[in-house]
């Protein structure tokens, strides 16, 4: 079986995902203030077709700490999450 969500709510993550490989090179880093995060999508499939997930600041000594989490609404639009997935959401086109 598969994971599934709305339409718009992949394009969002989409975004994010070329937004992160635009500035890192990775599909789910992305560095703000002179920290690196990364990004996860939850597992958890929403009967509204919404995408949650966590994010975690990448320390220098290798460890990582959790440090937000983000929710995509079925409509695409970032309900919730740091100001960088939120400008990225909003800057980068859909595929």
């Amino acid at each position: 079986m598969g994971w599934s969500c709305a339409v718009d709510a992949a394009y969002t993550m989409d975004r994010l995902t070329a937004a992160c490989v635009a500035q890192t090179g990775i599909q789910n880093v992305y560095t703000d203030n002179g920290n690196r995060y990364m990004w996860e999508r939850s597992d958890v499939e929403h009967a509204d077709g919404r995408i949650t997930g966590s994010v975690w600041r990448l320390l220098p000594d290798g460890r990582v700490m959790r440090s937000g989490r983000f929710s995509i609404g079925e409509n695409g639009e970032m309900h919730e999450g740091p100001a960088w997935l939120k400008r990225a959401a909003k800057v980068w086109m859909a595929p």
